[in-house]
C-alpha cells in the first residue's frame, strides 16, 4: 500500500495516476474519511463494493473538484444551483437527473441509478481531494465512507478499519488534519446531508447529516 501526503504537489499527481490505473484509495475530506476509485473503472468498483461489503443494489455517490463538472453530467436546476452556491464546496450530496453526456461516460452502472435516470454529486471542501480529482482523467471520484457496510463511518484516520485500509491501493493523508485529530478527544464532524432534487416539485432529505434540513428547505423556499 502505498502513502500521499497532501503537502506534496507530485505526490497527489501520482496517486490521481493510481486511480486511472484502477487503484483505491482511502482520502480525507471535510465529512468523514472517503474511500474511492475511478468511476469508469467497473473491476475497480466492484472490488470497492466488496471491500466494504456494500449492497450492489446501493449506487455509489460520485465527488468532484467544480460546480462546471456537476453540469457536464446532470441537469442543473435553478434550486438545485442555489444549494450549491450556498453549500459547495462543502457538506452537502445532491440527486440531480443525469444527462445525455454522463450516460456516454462509460461511468459504471453502479454510480448511475438506471431506474431513475439519477446521480448523486458532491464537490467536497477539502482542497486535497479536490486537487487529485482535477488530476484524474474522469475529473470525478466514487466517494464514498470508508467504513465496512452497516459499520459506522470515521473523521478519524486511527478509527477506521484496519483491514479495510490495508487491502486498499493507497491512503492519502493530511497533516493539518492530522493534528486536528491528534488534539480532539471526541468525534467532530459526521456525514454528509443527502437531498434528492430529480423530483423538483417534491425534494426528499435521503439522509441527514451535517447541513441542516432547515437552511436547505429556507433556501429551496426562496429558489421556488
Amino acid at each position: 500500500m502505498l502513502n500521499f501526503t497532501c503537502s506534496d504537489p507530485g505526490e497527489l499527481i501520482e496517486c490521481a495516476k493510481l486511480i486511472d490505473r484502477g487503484g483505491i484509495i482511502i482520502f480525507p475530506t471535510d465529512t468523514v474519511y472517503g474511500i474511492g476509485c475511478d468511476p469508469s473503472n467497473e473491476s475497480a468498483v466492484r472490488k470497492l463494493y466488496n471491500l466494504k461489503n456494500r449492497p450492489l443494489t446501493k449506487t455509489l455517490p460520485l465527488l468532484t473538484f467544480s460546480q462546471i463538472m456537476v453540469s457536464e453530467v446532470a441537469q442543473v436546476s435553478v434550486p438545485a444551483r442555489k444549494l450549491m452556491d450556498l453549500f459547495w464546496p462543502g457538506q452537502l450530496t445532491i440527486i440531480l437527473k443525469s444527462n445525455e453526456v454522463c450516460k456516454n461516460l462509460g461511468f459504471s452502472k453502479y454510480v448511475f441509478d438506471g431506474l431513475t435516470q439519477s446521480i448523486a454529486l458532491r464537490v467536497p471542501g477539502n482542497e486535497c481531494i479536490k486537487k487529485v480529482i482535477e488530476a484524474t482523467k474522469t475529473k470525478f471520484l466514487v466517494g464514498t465512507s470508508a467504513n465496512l457496510s452497516r459499520y459506522p463511518s470515521s473523521n478519524k484516520f486511527n478509527q477506521l478499519d484496519s483491514e479495510l485500509v490495508s487491502r486498499c491501493d493507497a491512503v492519502i493523508h493530511d497533516e493539518r488534519l492530522k493534528l486536528k485529530e491528534q488534539s480532539s478527544t471526541t468525534k467532530t464532524g459526521g456525514e454528509s446531508t443527502i437531498i434528492d432534487l430529480t423530483d423538483e416539485q417534491n425534494p426528499r432529505i435521503i439522509r441527514q447529516g451535517i447541513v441542516p434540513k432547515d437552511k436547505i428547505i429556507e433556501v429551496l423556499k426562496i429558489a421556488s
